[in-house]
C-alpha cells in the first residue's frame, strides 16, 4: 500500500524500489516476518510474479512468509498451490494464516487436497 496505494495493476519500477527500500528498512529496525493478506486489496490484485518481485528483498534471508489465502473456498487448492510457490520462489518459511475449507460443498472435498499440498511442500 505505501507504495502503490489501492490501484490495481503491476507495480512500476519506482514502486517497486519503494517496496524494496521499505521493506530492507523494516528487517533493518527489526521486522521478523512478513505479512501479506492475498484476499486482500491491493494484493489481491496482483500475480504470484508480481508479489515475488516486492518481496526480493527477503529472498533466501530465512524471514518466514506470513500470508492470508487469496481464497477459502473453491479457490483453496490453487490458493495454497499459489502461496507455496511464492515461498519457494522467495526461499522463505511460509506460515498459512486462518488455514480452514469454507462452503458446505467444499468440506470433506478440498482440505484434504490442500493438506496434502502443504505437506508435500514440508518434505
Amino acid at each position: 500500500m505505501a507504495a502503490k496505494g489501492f490501484a490495481s495493476g503491476r507495480l512500476s519500477a519506482g514502486e517497486v524500489a519503494t517496496a524494496h527500500e521499505y521493506l530492507r528498512d523494516a528487517v533493518a529496525a527489526g521486522a521478523f516476518g512478513v505479512s501479506m493478506g492475498l484476499i486482500y486489496s491491493p494484493e489481491n490484485t496482483y500475480d504470484q510474479d508480481g508479489i515475488v518481485e516486492a518481496l526480493q528483498p527477503i529472498r533466501g534471508a530465512g524471514i518466514p512468509l506470513v500470508t492470508h489465502l487469496r481464497g477459502e473456498g473453491t479457490l483453496l487448492v490453487d490458493s495454497v498451490r499459489e502461496v507455496i510457490a511464492i515461498a519457494e520462489r522467495l526461499e522463505a518459511p511460509l506460515h498459512i494464516s486462518h488455514y480452514k475449507c469454507v462452503g458446505a460443498a467444499n468440506w470433506g472435498r478440498l482440505l484434504g487436497e490442500a493438506t496434502a499440498l502443504i505437506e508435500a511442500a514440508r518434505d
